[in-house]
């Protein structure tokens, strides 16, 4: 496991090397525009809080309840675990799921959301 602190940069290039996005939150908040970013670029989130409307723990991403450094650890050894051909399932939903958020999607609707109100 490679862990690294920076100041602050371009993420992109680091989300596109990244296998495991892990935000942890003291407020249990498991969203957030860095998951949906991470997601889109194959990133399996894994995230304190019990309800996400991103994360399906075990399908795209896993939650865990909350921002227990033990907890966070046993979640990640489970995925260190998980065989490769179920993670590649995992990274698959993760980005298939995230493309509901993109900004073309965001656009399609926002135009139907318009033609409507004539």
């Amino acid at each position: 496991i490679h862990c690294q602190a920076h100041a602050w940069t371009d993420p992109l290039p680091f989300l596109q090397e990244a296998h495991l996005l892990i935000r942890p939150s003291i407020a249990c908040d498991p969203w957030g525009r860095d998951i949906l970013e991470g997601m889109s670029l194959g990133c399996i989130p894994l995230a304190t809080g019990l309800i996400s409307p991103f994360i399906i723990d075990g399908v795209n991403g896993y939650l865990v309840k909350k921002a227990n450094p033990i907890d966070i650890a046993t979640a990640i050894s489970k995925i260190y675990d998980t065989s490769q051909s179920n993670l590649i399932i995992i990274k698959e939903k993760t980005i298939h799921f995230s493309r509901k958020f993109s900004k073309e999607q965001y656009q399609t609707n926002l135009c139907n959301f318009l033609s409507k109100l004539h």
